[in-house]
């Protein structure tokens, strides 16, 4: 099956700028998702569901993609380095909505409030990485599960002074983009 998102003529993403260099919608895709993060972290955020996860997508990618904030259409698959070169079994087009609700509903039954810094990492480490395998969208997804797991914790912490604070949180989440695909966002 070819991929919809794509130029015809040329293997890049169809974005609203029209930019057909894949490195050039790289370094502005980016620059942008970079600069809406920060916005977004001084707005705050608490929607912490799939229909919040399709806002922050939108939120971060609506400047250049048209389909921003809506699952995929297709079965996807991206080569990563730490596995060289494999592909991490992400989940079909027609299990996005289920499998997104399964994993929300495992972060939501968990009393944050109460863990001890620890707990709450490890509970953290290992919830956040089930929305990121999902990965709904076409592109763009570690960086919108990043933001969105930096974001819980930053809310987390203004409702019930956890003891995790946002610059740590920033920090862990970079280390756990790097982990999950060997790059930085």
């Amino acid at each position: 099956m070819s991929d919809i998102y794509l130029y015809e003529d040329v293997p890049v993403l169809k974005n609203k700028l029209d930019i057909r260099d894949e490195k050039t919608l790289d370094l502005i895709e980016a620059e942008q998702s970079r600069a809406n993060m920060m916005i977004l972290y001084e707005r705050g955020f608490s929607d912490f569901t799939p229909a919040g996860l399709c806002e922050l997508h939108q939120f971060l990618f609506g400047d250049i993609y048209d389909w921003a904030g809506k699952y995929r259409l297709i079965n996807i698959e991206k080569r990563e380095r730490l596995l060289g070169g494999r592909s991490v079994w992400y989940s079909n087009d027609e299990a996005i909505p289920d499998d997104l609700e399964k994993a929300f509903t495992a972060i939501s039954a968990k009393q944050w409030e109460q863990f001890s810094r620890e707990e709450f990492v490890h509970d953290l480490a290992r919830l956040f990485p089930r929305v990121w395998q999902v990965h709904p969208f076409r592109e763009g997804n570690t960086r919108t599960v990043v933001m969105m797991m930096t974001l819980f914790v930053e809310a987390l912490r203004l409702l019930h002074g956890s003891r995790i604070d946002g610059r740590e949180c920033w920090i862990c989440a970079r280390f756990l983009c790097h982990g999950l695909t060997g790059s930085d966002f």
